[in-house]
């Protein structure tokens, strides 16, 4: 039951009040209006803890006007607690003028030792938690003007009340400049701890807008290089210093070919469980030589059916990070036009020393037969003219298969071997092996 009506009265004075707090929970204004809001909160159900026996014992031994008087200030308290259309500012103003009006009358009835004092320096308290800093100075200024006025009171003696006869004006003086001094240091001591709460709070607000800042630019960066990343040609896989896969591009599935069988490389899962099993030892040697600082370059055959080959250049280098090595690089390149290409200048080459040894000797032979017949018909008798005429046709028949034969395997070469595009080419300039 207690319980309920407690949070029923706090969302009570929290619905509207609450609402009313503007500001960044950044600023030390905001912070400053929440402990108003708490000071409400608590306030309002201990002044009737208060003031209820405090009544009853003022009207037991005949100080009704005090009775009267506390029961205005609980109204007025209960006034500026529930009437949520007063600005949140004017309220705090509103409590410290009814404070203020209650120590007056306070030490006006009961002196120096009664509640009105503690009332006033209540007050300067008060005013240094909730109010814009300085503002408590203000508040020590008035509490000394008042005391200086009920000094100069029992001086003169211009009326009667109880601190007349309790204290001389010395004594008073004295009193009230111990009151003085100590709420001078309190709120000295406020203002300077609300000054670095807000020199903290401001040096934050400028970090985190550092920070979001920083964190613009990485996002920024990371997308750019996301973007560089996945629009490589080639394919890369980035292991951690566990063997632990970190990231991937999406040609990774595409060019790094460590099974014959396609698959879906997943981060956190080792390499070595994507690697086949007939090349696991020759990649853990690669991949620990990487790890020791080396740069690993080799290229991989694979035929994944009966009539396709692939070749794949293998590259794992590397990852620094503060000078340590913290994991390696695995790029993929497909590098089958360049292999074909490369293949294609070796069959070359090899046809163009058999052309040059056919014509360095096969071709010789017969055309130095036919040269030499030429000459023996111009000094030949007739009888030996048909001979030497059937051995010219026959050296021009075995030369003639000598040029076809050159000419076929020429054919032959180009007809496998395809002059590549001009990207293919470039790609094969770019890269040389």
């Amino acid at each position: 039951m207690i319980k309920n009506w407690w949070l029923h009265y706090r969302q009570t004075v929290k619905g509207k009040t609450f609402s009313r707090i503007t500001g960044s929970v950044k600023e030390l204004s905001y912070w400053q209006d929440v402990l108003f809001f708490n000071f409400l909160f608590y306030c309002l159900p201990i002044s009737f803890i208060a003031v209820i026996p405090g009544v009853f014992m003022s009207i037991e031994y005949g100080y009704t006007l005090i009775a009267v008087v506390d029961i205005i200030s609980l109204v007025l308290l209960c006034m500026v607690t529930f009437i949520h259309q007063i600005p949140l500012q004017l309220r705090k103003l509103f409590i410290i003028i009814i404070f203020y009006l209650l120590a007056i009358f306070l030490i006006t009835v009961l002196g120096y030792n009664g509640p009105g004092v503690f009332y006033l320096f209540a007050i300067t308290i008060l005013t240094a938690l909730v109010f814009p800093r300085n503002y408590g100075y203000w508040t020590i200024l008035a509490n000394a003007l008042i005391l200086s006025s009920y000094a100069i009171i029992i001086w003169l003696n211009l009326f009667h009340f109880p601190a007349n006869q309790e204290y001389t004006t010395g004594k008073w003086i004295a009193f009230s400049s111990n009151l003085i001094f100590l709420s001078t240091v309190l709120v000295a001591l406020i203002n300077r701890i609300f000054k670095s709460l807000q020199d903290t709070i401001r040096n934050q607000v400028e970090t985190e807008k550092e920070l979001s800042l920083t964190n613009l630019k990485i996002k920024r960066s990371e997308t750019s290089l996301r973007t560089i990343f996945e629009s490589s040609i080639d394919g890369f896989i980035l292991l951690d210093e566990e063997f632990k896969i970190k990231a991937f591009n999406n040609k990774a599935k595409q060019y790094v070919l460590l099974n014959i069988n396609e698959v879906d490389f997943e981060p956190g899962r080792e390499i070595f469980d994507y690697v086949a099993e007939a090349n696991q030892e020759d990649f853990r040697s690669a991949v620990n030589k990487a790890y020791q600082g080396e740069t690993v370059e080799y290229d991989r055959r694979y035929q994944p059916d009966a009539g396709t080959i692939h070749w794949i250049r293998y590259t794992l280098t590397p990852v620094y990070e503060d000078q340590m090595i913290n994991g390696v690089c695995i790029t993929g390149r497909d590098v089958t036009m360049r292999k074909l290409y490369l293949q294609n200048l070796e069959d070359q080459n090899k046809t163009f020393r058999e052309i040059s040894w056919m014509q360095s000797h096969l071709v010789r032979a017969p055309l130095a037969r036919i040269m030499g017949l030429i000459n023996l018909l111009k000094t030949t008798r007739d009888n030996d003219f048909d001979e030497t005429v059937d051995f010219i046709l026959l050296s021009a028949h075995e030369l003639d298969n000598i040029i076809n034969k050159i000419t076929q395997e020429s054919s032959a070469i180009i007809d496998k071997y395809p002059v590549p595009s001009d990207l293919d080419l470039k790609e094969l300039i770019k890269f040389p092996k």
